[in-house]
């Protein structure tokens, strides 16, 4: 698919002055992020996203994927979007199944890093009609932009707590064929199992993995709690190609609310036992960043959301139109 969307390009006559936007959900935003990184070695990238998944993660930060049958996001590249624009009026065009799936993004950031939001969200489970949901989305993104400004390459280990829940939810993604589970149902179920995994392995206080377990279900989420319960002795063992590393596998355990540990689990059982580095995250409510002025802000213009970013977007920054 690739290839057809590159050969369309230049049979289009598109040039390094040309623009790719990407308007869908995270598939498409993937496949055309790749398509604007690669086509000329680099155009630039406008993203549409139309589904909650994309709109609050797969379409700012720069990482641009596709998936072999040997992994999730073996192919890919870092290519910030110059502009994200934002339609949260089509999420009511989405089904009931979807609209959840893109839910498991936001679950995630309340449980790594905003506890505010987390309380909100334990409150008040999303639902399209819901009339804080641009409010929501917003600060979805703004926490994802305070983590990746510090770390845009995944180099430093603060951008790990992005991936709560998927390490385990992309071995799920990878053992149904990328078929039977959606990418937030996978992650859903990533993260009660790392949960879960963290209180066994007393890197979590007791209690986080029922708490995140009723959080998903309260959101819709059918089979989390139940698998998790069942699942982690075998899930420690099955985990994609690509987040392996030389010490083993990592997984985000969290240590209390909105603070986390990046735990490294050996693919084979040593006496030394698993690995683990705390992360303090210079994020979140219990820790507030402060953007530089005029940078980072979500404005609201003809009913959509929007960011800008810089030419080719080398940093992943967002500043508003």
């Amino acid at each position: 698919m690739l290839e057809r969307v590159a050969r369309w390009l230049a049979q289009s006559g598109a040039t390094r002055r040309s623009k790719v936007v990407a308007f869908g959900g995270g598939v498409i935003g993937d496949l055309a992020g790749l398509a604007a990184a690669t086509y000329m070695r680099g155009v630039e990238l406008i993203q549409v996203p139309t589904t909650l998944l994309a709109q609050v993660d797969s379409s700012v930060g720069g990482k641009v994927g596709i998936d072999l049958p040997e992994g999730k996001n073996l192919v890919g590249a870092f290519h910030a979007p110059t502009a994200v624009w934002i339609p949260p009026e089509a999420l009511m065009t989405l089904p009931k199944r979807e609209f959840i799936n893109g839910a498991a993004e936001v679950w995630k950031y309340a449980f790594a890093v905003d506890s505010a939001l987390l309380s909100s969200l334990e409150s008040h489970p999303l639902v399209p009609e819901s009339s804080k949901l641009k409010e929501v989305i917003a600060r979805c993104i703004d926490l994802k932009r305070q983590i990746v400004e510090q770390d845009e390459r995944d180099e430093r280990g603060i951008r790990a707590v992005l991936n709560f829940g998927h390490t385990i939810g992309h071995a799920l993604e990878r053992a149904s064929n990328y078929e039977s589970l959606l990418h937030g149902e996978a992650i859903a179920i990533g993260m009660a199992v790392e949960a879960r995994i963290g209180e066994e392995l007393e890197l979590s206080p007791t209690g986080i993995a029922d708490q995140i377990d009723r959080g998903l279900s309260g959101q819709g989420f059918p089979y989390a709690p139940s698998f998790s319960k069942t699942a982690s002795p075998c899930s420690r063992r099955c985990a994609p190609t690509r987040k392996r590393r030389r010490e083993g596998w990592p997984l985000v355990s969290l240590r209390v609310w909105a603070r986390v540990n990046s735990l490294r689990t050996c693919p084979k059982r040593s006496s030394s036992g698993p690995s683990s580095e705390h992360v303090e995250p210079p994020y979140g409510t219990d820790r507030p960043h402060n953007p530089a002025p005029g940078r980072g802000v979500c404005r609201e213009s003809a009913g959509l959301l929007q960011w800008r970013g810089e030419p080719m977007g080398r940093t992943g920054r967002f500043a508003p139109p």
